[in-house]
């Protein structure tokens, strides 16, 4: 009997819908289209995201940038460390993973975490960017079980308005517009980043 190729695999999966694993969908993830970085697992199913636009990549790149510069001279946030694209595994039975643009975590050595294509534990902070329709829907639902998971704090980088949406742990949301900071809370203390620039095309990365 012939041997089944990863090809073929993964247009099984794609056509016939099937629920997987967590791991079933680790093991098939770098067969996907674009080694399977913009597809989530939903409930056990295949879900696909739009590719990030120039938004998104302004925001994660001036984010990243701030957040460095505050773990390098604040030694109270020395420990933690931030990931990108990291899988959630938010759920299980059906398996939900969600990749948001970064995830702040604490545990463990730092950056031992970075190579993992997902974490069956929640961070402290977790950072959403909704910069395209497809990534706004269902974004209430994707809040929802961060917290119940045990999320500290949610950051929402709203594309459209320019805003940041601030989700904590027992409080509805807080939204900061462009000529407003944003503070880091109680999981970054003393940390703050003036939202507009956020959104801006950094000079320093061209």
């Amino acid at each position: 009997m012939p041997r089944v190729g990863h090809s073929e695999r993964r247009e099984s999966v794609m056509k016939d819908r099937q629920i997987l694993t967590a791991e079933q969908f680790a093991a098939l993830r770098p067969d996907l289209p674009e080694n399977g970085r913009w597809i989530e697992l939903v409930e056990g199913r295949l879900v696909q995201l739009d590719p990030p636009d120039d938004i998104h990549g302004n925001v994660v790149l001036n984010l990243s940038k701030a957040m460095a510069d505050y773990l390098q001279t604040n030694q109270q946030g020395s420990d933690g460390y931030l990931c990108f694209e990291l899988g959630l595994l938010v759920h299980r039975d059906p398996d939900t993973i969600h990749f948001p643009a970064a995830s702040y975590l604490t545990r463990g050595p730092r950056f031992a975490e970075s190579d993992q294509i997902y974490i069956d534990f929640p961070p402290r902070l977790v950072i959403e960017i909704a910069s395209t329709n497809r990534r706004r829907r269902g974004l209430v639902d994707r809040v929802k079980a961060y917290q119940k998971w045990g999320v500290e704090e949610i950051w929402i980088a709203d594309g459209l308005q320019k805003q940041m949406h601030v989700v904590g742990k027992g409080r509805g949301a807080i939204s900061y517009n462009g000529q407003q900071s944003l503070s880091g809370g109680s999981v970054l203390r003393d940390f703050r980043v003036d939202v507009g620039a956020l959104f801006k095309a950094p000079d320093w990365w061209k």
